[in-house]
Parts: structure tokens; sequence; C-alpha cells
């Protein structure tokens, strides 16, 4: 259990969206994402459905594809947008599929809000990471 929330927090910490947060929020944070496998071919998230999770790559890879066909590919410590926990009306525009079995950290928009406290989530909002 250490283990993982020094692997998420090390993650988390670095993307500006969390890099501020206070030591009891990360702890919350980290404690509240949960563990899923992803078979090859299996889709994480589809284009144009909406965007309401988050997610980090643990192990394995999974492929990134938007319009025009454009892709990029996601490993470990990999993360998809944070941005899903902040915008309600968020949609995703691109589709997410395991290239081989992955694992991931997950947490939802609904998980995240209940974590995080309105202080908090006032302070990210005034750093504008969300503009």
């Amino acid at each position: 259990r250490a283990e993982k929330f020094n692997w998420l927090s090390s993650i988390i910490e670095k993307l500006p969206y969390f890099s501020h947060l206070p030591a009891k929020s990360m702890v919350s944070l980290c404690q509240s994402f949960r563990e899923i496998k992803i078979w090859p071919t299996q889709n994480l998230f589809e284009q144009n459905e909406q965007g309401n999770t988050f997610c980090i790559v643990s192990k394995g890879c999974l492929v990134v594809s938007g319009e025009g066909g454009k892709s990029s590919l996601l490993r470990c410590g990999d993360c998809t947008q944070p941005e899903h926990l902040f915008e309600e009306s968020s949609v995703c525009t691109e589709t997410c599929i395991a290239k081989e079995l992955s694992t991931c950290w997950v947490i939802t928009r609904s998980t995240f809000l209940r974590v995080i406290d309105q202080e908090t989530m006032a302070d990210i909002e005034r750093k504008e990471y969300l503009s």
C-alpha cells in the first residue's frame, strides 16, 4: 500500500494541477485511485464520450488516437488528461485502446470531487491551471 502511494504521488505531484496540493489532500487523492486491468484491444475511453476519468498507466501500453489518424503511446507513468476531473462537460477528443495487457490506476470525477475539499479546489482554480 505504501508502495502504491509513493508511486502515485511521485507521478501526480509532477502535474501542474496537483503540484501544490496540501499533503492531506495528496494522501486522500492517492488513496482514492483504484487499479484496473485493460485487455488487449479493450477501450479505456472512446472519442466523443463524456470524459470523467483520469488514468495513470502502471504497466503495459495504451494507444491514444484522435482524428486524422495521429496516435501516441502511453506507458508506465504516463497519464490521460487530468482536465477531465475538473470540467463537467468534458468530452473525450481521442480514443484510448490497450495495445497489450495493461494495468492502470484510475479515479473518476465524482470520487475526485468527494476527496478534494472546496478550498483546495478553489486554490487549483486560482492558479489558473484550468484555463
